[in-house]
C-alpha cells in the first residue's frame, strides 16, 4: 500500500498501526485527553512498523508541506542538525514533550475519507486538515470527533478511516472569509535568506576569526556594514570564549550572518583554501544518508567540550574540493532544496558558497513542472 504525499504525520503513524499491529493502540500519536499529541511518535511497541522505512522516506513524511529555510543550514550548523527528529519520532520509543501546547482536536472530511476509499482503497488524514478549518474541496466545514478521552478517540479515528460515520460536530457554521493574495494584504518576509550546502564544524569559527584578526587591516579597507568596535568585540569572543558559551554562541551568529559577504575577502578565501578539507559524512540514525563538511586540517578536537564532532570526521571520508553537482548529489539537505525550488541561486563560486532561498514556490513553476536547473 504506498503512502500518500499529503497524509499527515499523524495520520501516518496512526494508517500503519491500524494495518499491521493486532491491537490498534496508538498511544503515541492520541492523548489521554482524546485529541492529536502535539508531538507525536511511536511508542516502544511499534518501533519494528518503521524499520523497513528509509531514512529519506521518514524525514519527508515529518517535514511533509514544509519549504525548507534558514534553520538547520547555516555556515556552522551541524550537518545532520535537520534529522534530530528521526529518531525522536521513530527509534526512539519514548514522550517527546511539546512546549507549543499538549493536544489538538481531531478534524477530518468524511466526503474526502469516502473519496479516498472510493479511488486508492484506504483513507488517510491530510496534513493541512490540522491548521484548516474547511474542506474548500467538497466546500464544506471540517468536523471534530466527540470524544474526551482515548479509548473514545481510537475506536472513532478507527471508524473514519473505514469511511463511517462517527459522532462529530462542525467546526465552522459557514464558509470563512477568503482572502485574496495580493501585494497589499498578503505579507511576506521578502530579506534575503540563505541556505549553506557545506557546513563547518563549529571550532571553524574560532579559526575564521583569528584569520579576520590577522588580516584586520585588509578587512578594514573591504568595508564590511559593520562598526570596528563590534568586530573586535565577537571576534574576540570567537577566539578566547569556550565553545560552549553564549558569547561565543551569539558571535559565531554574528560571523555566519558576514560569511555571504566574505566570500570576496582575498585572504579568507586562500585562507580557507589552504587550511580548511572537505569531507563526505554518513548522517541519520542509520547513517543512510549524506552531507557535505568543511574541517580545519589542523583540529584541537582534545580541547572541544564535546567529542561528537570528532567521531563524525573520523568515520567521514577525505575528498577533493566539490563542484556544485557533486553536492546535489552528495547532499542530501542540498537535493531536497533542489527539488523544492527546481533551481539554485548560488551566491558565489566558492564551493561553500550559500545559496538564495525562495521565500516561496511560484504556483505557474509548479503547474510548469519545470526541472531542476543548476546555476553555476
Amino acid at each position: 500500500m504506498q503512502t500518500p504525499l499529503d497524509e499527515s504525520l499523524h495520520g501516518f503513524l496512526v494508517r500503519q498501526q491500524l494495518l499491521h499491529m493486532h491491537k490498534f493502540d496508538p498511544k503515541g500519536v492520541i492523548g489521554a485527553d482524546g485529541n492529536w499529541r502535539k508531538a507525536p511518535f511511536a511508542h516502544r511497541e511499534v518501533l519494528h512498523l518503521f524499520e523497513k522505512f528509509d531514512d529519506l522516506f521518514l524525514l519527508e513524511a515529518i517535514d511533509v508541506n514544509i519549504q525548507l529555510g534558514e534553520q538547520n543550514y547555516q555556515f556552522f550548523d551541524g550537518p545532520d542538525a535537520y534529522l534530530s527528529q528521526i529518531s525522536a519520532i521513530f527509534f526512539d520509543g519514548a514522550r517527546r514533550e511539546s512546549v507549543s501546547g499538549s493536544s489538538r482536536a481531531i478534524k477530518y472530511c468524511h466526503k474526502c475519507i469516502e473519496d479516498m476509499l472510493r479511488e486508492n482503497g484506504f483513507g488517510y488524514f491530510r496534513h493541512y486538515w490540522n491548521s484548516k478549518r474547511w474542506c474548500y474541496t467538497h466546500n464544506e466545514s471540517f468536523r471534530v470527533i466527540k470524544s474526551g478521552d482515548y479509548k473514545t478517540s481510537v475506536a472513532l479515528v478507527r471508524d473514519i478511516l473505514s469511511g463511517k460515520k462517527v459522532p462529530s460536530w462542525k467546526l465552522c457554521k459557514s464558509k470563512p472569509a477568503s482572502h485574496k493574495r495580493n501585494d497589499n494584504q498578503f505579507k511576506r518576509d521578502n530579506s534575503l535568506k540563505f541556505f549553506y550546502p557545506i557546513r563547518a564544524v563549529k571550532c571553524s569559527a574560532r579559526i575564521i576569526a583569528k584569520c579576520l584578526i590577522e588580516n584586520k587591516s585588509d578587512l578594514n579597507e573591504y568595508g564590511l556594514p559593520v562598526e570596528l568596535d563590534w568586530l573586535n568585540l565577537w571576534t574576540r569572543n570567537l577566539i578566547f570564549s569556550p565553545t560552549n558559551s553564549m558569547d561565543f554562541y551569539r558571535a559565531k551568529n554574528d560571523l555566519e550572518l558576514l560569511m555571504v559577504l566574505l566570500q570576496q575577502f582575498t585572504p579568507l578565501v586562500n585562507f580557507i583554501e589552504r587550511n580548511f578539507d572537505y569531507y563526505k559524512l554518513g548522517v541519520g540514525p542509520r547513517k543512510q544518508l549524506s552531507e557535505v563538511i568543511l574541517a580545519p586540517k589542523k583540529r584541537a578536537c582534545h580541547e572541544c567540550e564535546t567529542q561528537c564532532c570528532r567521531v563524525k570526521i573520523e568515520k567521514a571520508m577525505l575528498i577533493d574540493r566539490p563542484n556544485l553537482n557533486y553536492l546535489v548529489e552528495h547532499s542530501t539537505s542540498l537535493r531536497r532544496l533542489a527539488f523544492q525550488q527546481l533551481h539554485l541561486p548560488v551566491t558565489g563560486t566558492h564551493a561553500w558558497s550559500p545559496i538564495k532561498i525562495k521565500n516561496y514556490i511560484e504556483k505557474e513553476e509548479l503547474e510548469l513542472g519545470v526541472s531542476m536547473k543548476v546555476t553555476s
